[in-house]
């Protein structure tokens, strides 16, 4: 191998080694930004259920003092049956 091959081979090596690497970050950068993603709308979600479930507890303890269920509706939203 003369030393004009073995240059040439050894930044074809490093445009390879380059080229992995920069897959790699970009693989590791969209799974970072699809996991945050994921765990924003899990979250929102989480916190939507929550406030639907504490509209509900409320809905029941006006029902119990005898608030009437038009009432009830309007001050939290929750249709009791």
């Amino acid at each position: 191998m003369t030393i004009e091959q073995r240059e040439r081979y050894e930044e074809t090596m490093r445009n390879e080694l380059d080229i992995s690497l920069e897959k790699r970050y970009v693989k590791e950068e969209a799974f970072k930004e699809g996991r945050e993603a994921g765990l924003a709308e899990g979250e929102a979600k989480g916190e939507a259920k929550g406030r639907d479930a504490g509209a509900r507890e409320i809905a029941r303890k006006l029902k119990t003092m005898g608030m009437s269920a038009e009432d009830i509706l309007k001050a939290t939203g929750v249709e009791l049956p």
